[in-house]
């Protein structure tokens, strides 16, 4: 009898590890400051909100910096859509904490009673109403906040000595500054909005700046008009003595956008060379986010930067709010544009469409600048397996109201995960058709949008069945784990895949890549897994001598995988050794190749010729011929600079060193 030889791999909890390059760094993560313990927080509106649809805001404020004040009236206006409407009701704070007073209401145009407690403002609607009738509240109200020391929804701050005012009002804290339906899901469908400031303070605001007029004493009226529907999240105020700047892009049509930033220096300060680094890589951003989700959505408008109080950036239409602004924020918070901005969330618990889809899209402005090989590295450092309070979670947010909807792990890293897989589920050119489908959605595009409703598209252009795929992945948690195991027989390797996880009864259906190593030859065959446990017959002839089998070689799924490597006719490779890298010398990507005799963790180096450590990889390997890619970067990801440099492999088996020269 001829013996069968087990060998045991096991790598998820190597993949677990988190990569220190890539520090959570979302658009608010957690930062939404009056997030928590509010009561009059809901994430659904009022019975007699969901009786109006919201039209049209107009918002004009008189802001007095030296005594933390302003004077302000917003004027409300919605559609009936339930003609048994019998209050028009409006959010809006009434904590003492800010010292907010109501002066008066008015509704269409006549005074008006009011209530104004548990943060809701409340104005009786009297005699018949039409289904489809228009109706217009008018707030007036005035506002200090004297001895404020946290942060607010808007915040009277200082940068430089000079006075700062911000806004910040995700998820639930526009409310807190200005009266309104406070729900991404209804969408007014323009907002004009007035500000009167003394000099030498600019305002910066949403969609388009309609005019900047004197208002006597020293003091300028702003008024900025969004002309496209917008959710009152994203409604922005950025006051500053700001640096106006920027450049412009040009639409394959011809069309030219005005980029600006309102930055606290100018751009020749060298104390800030991110100003011409990151913040002048925006229009080479919206040139290739315009080439795969289609056109800037705001393209009569503009689209800058407004430097304010915090050190994260924030995705108001048409200005982010930006601090901090790495390249991968600057594309991170572009790309909500159309992703958040264009098309929202329709509520909280869908927040993925929103931060999944940014963070995805940073993945995909490294492939565009550095090619695939860095875009799959850049997905490993996103990888998340879970952690403490984060493993049993679901992207999708059950209760907003007690979960954390910026919770970077689940919405952000997994959610772009799922993106990741989708695309090799559907394949490229299917991926892309979605998304471009998903932007152009009549009944989506500037408007709101559910899982499900994105589920349709990717159906309905892809041609595939993928309820399976959004269930086990938005609204299960964990990932799964294979165990793997195989058989070379006369004419054909027969392959064996069980689904071993234990934190979760979900049984993962996915098509997964396996590499056939052999000695002679190589290639991936695709095997749709559905089962526990499934046995699959790949073709291979017995005059081909088996290696090793590798599960997904290129990690398209968030996964697990123990290697139960079991076959009477296992060949090992005659003992270890690192090749010669190719190509050598090279410009972009070196291919390492090593041997293994027997299953070890190995440890790859790349070293310069000092001996310092610039890049490394450390995994471990079954029997047989491996391959990693050096991408010529270093361990924070930036490109290394020409010159030799030294591939050193060690491993229980041994240590062996190459020489490997990078030309640019």
């Amino acid at each position: 009898m001829k013996h069968v030889v087990i060998f045991v791999f096991t790598v998820w909890a190597i993949m677990q590890a988190q990569t220190p390059d890539l520090e959570p760094e979302p658009c608010s993560r957690g930062k939404a400051f009056l997030k928590y313990g509010y009561p009059q927080r809901t994430m659904n509106p009022s019975v007699e909100q969901q009786k109006i649809d919201i039209t049209y805001y107009r918002c004009q404020f008189d802001i007095s910096p030296d005594s933390r004040s302003f004077e302000a009236s917003v004027l409300a206006r919605a559609v009936v859509i339930d003609s048994s409407i019998s209050n028009f009701e409006l959010n809006f704070t009434n904590h003492n904490y800010e010292n907010y007073q109501v002066a008066n209401v008015w509704l269409d145009g006549d005074t008006a009673t009011y209530t104004h407690a548990s943060h809701r403002l409340t104005v009786p609607v009297s005699g018949d109403v039409d289904l489809y009738d228009t109706l217009e509240v008018l707030v007036t109200y005035t506002a200090s906040h004297p001895s404020a020391t946290t942060r607010l929804p808007l915040n009277f701050d200082s940068y430089d000595s000079k006075d700062l005012i911000w806004t910040m009002s995700q998820p639930y804290d526009a409310r807190f500054w200005w009266p309104c339906k406070d729900f991404p899901g209804d969408k007014a469908d323009s907002v004009d909005i007035y500000v009167t400031v003394p000099d030498p303070l600019i305002v910066a605001s949403n969609g388009r700046l309609v005019s900047s007029t004197a208002a006597g004493e020293g003091r300028t009226t702003y008024h900025w008009h969004e002309g496209y529907p917008i959710s009152t999240y994203l409604v922005s105020l950025a006051i500053y003595p700001f640096y106006v700047w920027g450049n412009e892009y040009v639409s394959p049509a011809s069309d030219t956008l005005p980029i600006q930033f309102y930055t606290f220096r100018h751009p020749d300060n060298s104390e800030q060379s991110y100003l011409e680094s990151n913040y002048l890589k925006t229009r080479s951003m919206m040139e290739v986010f315009t080439g795969l989700f289609g056109e800037y959505p705001f393209l009569d408008e503009k689209y800058g930067h407004a430097e304010w109080g915090a050190s994260y950036g924030m995705e108001h239409q048409t200005i982010t709010s930006m601090g901090n602004p790495t390249e991968r924020r600057v594309a991170h918070e572009l790309a909500h544009q159309w992703w958040g901005d264009m098309i929202t969330c329709n509520s909280y618990h869908h927040m993925w469409l929103n931060e999944g889809f940014g963070t995805y899209a940073e993945a995909l402005w490294v492939e565009a600048v550095d090619g695939k090989t860095a875009y799959n590295a850049y997905m490993q450092d996103l990888a998340y397996y879970g952690s403490g309070s984060h493993r049993s979670g679901t992207i999708y947010v059950e209760d907003p109201l007690t979960e954390d909807v910026f919770d970077y792990y689940l919405n952000y890293r997994k959610g772009a995960w799922v993106l990741h897989m989708l695309r090799n589920v559907v394949g490229d050119s299917s991926f892309f058709q979605i998304l471009r489908a998903y932007g152009d959605d009549p009944e989506l595009k500037y408007g709101t949008a559910t899982t499900e409703q994105f589920r349709d598209i990717c159906e309905d252009v892809s041609g595939q069945e993928l309820d399976a795929f959004f269930q086990q992945w938005i609204y299960g948690s964990y990932y799964p784990i294979y165990s793997v195991s195989w058989n070379h027989t006369a004419d054909s390797l027969r392959l064996t895949i069980q689904q071993v996880q234990q934190s979760t009864s979900t049984v993962y259906q996915m098509p997964i890549d396996v590499r056939v190593i052999a000695h002679d030859t190589s290639f991936t065959w695709v095997v749709n897994n559905s089962a526990d446990r499934e046995e699959f017959k790949i073709p291979l002839s017995s005059t081909h001598s088996m290696r090793s089998i590798v599960l997904d070689p290129d990690n398209w799924i968030l996964k697990g995988v123990t290697y139960l490597a079991s076959t009477e006719e296992t060949i090992l490779p005659p003992g270890f050794e690192l090749r010669q890298p190719f190509p050598n010398p090279f410009n972009a990507t070196a291919t390492i190749l090593f041997d293994l005799p027997h299953y070890a963790a190995a440890r790859l180096t790349i070293l310069d010729v000092q001996g310092r450590l610039v890049w490394e990889h450390q995994a471990e390997y079954g029997p047989g011929a491996q391959q990693v890619i050096w991408p010529g970067t270093g361990r924070t990801g930036q490109p290394v600079a020409s010159g030799t440099y030294l591939v050193r492999l060690v491993s229980g088996v041994g240590t062996q060193t190459r020489k490997l020269i990078l030309l640019k």
